[in-house]
């Protein structure tokens, strides 16, 4: 059994069958199986072949659709690909910073 307090405060007990359908019929089960998942070696291969004012771009993009993902899904709002958008902006801001390090590292040679 599973309790559950409803947005006017009542308490309902639910088994863990209906709560499982309760998600399949609003499509939570669905959703969580559908999450895509981020390929690390395919993301660093397209970074490493990007110019660096299009990582920038990428990146200038990728954080303002986090913040938007993030104030939906503190709405209740669904959002299944925002770890896929973390993934790629971890991936694109280390090849800029490794690009940087790089560029320090030859004008201080």
């Amino acid at each position: 059994m599973k309790l559950i307090k409803t947005a006017s405060n009542i308490e309902v007990k639910l088994s863990l069958k209906d709560w499982e359908n309760i998600g399949k019929k609003a499509g939570w089960t669905e959703t969580a199986q559908n999450k895509e998942v981020y390929d690390f070696t395919a993301g660093e291969a397209r970074a490493k072949s990007m110019r660096t004012d299009e990582l920038q771009y990428a990146i200038k993009d990728l954080q303002e659709t986090i913040k938007i993902q993030e104030q939906s899904a503190k709405q209740g709002g669904n959002v299944p690909k925002l770890g896929y958008y973390w993934d790629e902006y971890h991936t694109y801001s280390g090849e800029l910073k490794r690009r940087r390090c790089r560029k320090t590292t030859i004008l201080s040679t």
